[in-house]
């Protein structure tokens, strides 16, 4: 990819090498271009990167490109602070995201409360106090970011 540049800066979005070509279709270029052929006609070779990982309550943001020393631009990312309305929108998101999780491991226990199973005593009360400590995740400390997922530790004959 290639990106406009405005006195040696950056500015813009990249653009493919079929349309600088076509912006200067009355050029004769080499099938390959480098920073050198670039830079006189205001652009220069772009490549992009992977953004890091987020930490909780900030966001990445994509930065001003930085020229390597090959003389390509690189895409640059920093992490900002969240505002308080998209921390609490944030916030949301995740407590959704935890009870639908919560909810498909109640779904997936439904049926050993049937009726018609047959569980020892002890099986039965370690299936109830699971299902209770699944319902109990948005009452605990952490929720909804840091969860300790209650294991079932009952292996039943199906």
């Amino acid at each position: 990819m290639l990106i406009q540049l405005n006195d040696g800066v950056p500015f813009g979005h990249p653009v493919d090498e079929n349309n600088f070509r076509m912006i200067f279709r009355n050029t004769s270029f080499p099938d390959k271009l480098t920073p050198e052929i670039l830079e006189p006609y205001g652009f220069g070779i772009f490549e992009y990167t992977q953004p890091p990982q987020p930490k909780k309550f900030t966001k990445i943001i994509e930065d001003v490109p930085e020229k390597g020393e090959n003389g390509v631009f690189y895409q640059k990312w920093k992490s900002v602070g969240m505002t308080s309305s998209e921390k609490e929108a944030i916030t949301e998101e995740q407590k959704y995201i935890i009870r639908e999780e919560r909810n498909s491991r109640l779904s997936s226990t439904d049926w050993m409360l049937l009726s018609d199973l047959y569980f020892e005593d002890n099986e039965l009360r370690t299936i109830k106090k699971y299902r209770q400590n699944l319902r109990d995740i948005p009452s605990k400390a952490g929720f909804p970011w840091d969860i300790k997922w209650p294991e079932l530790l009952v292996e039943p004959d199906k």
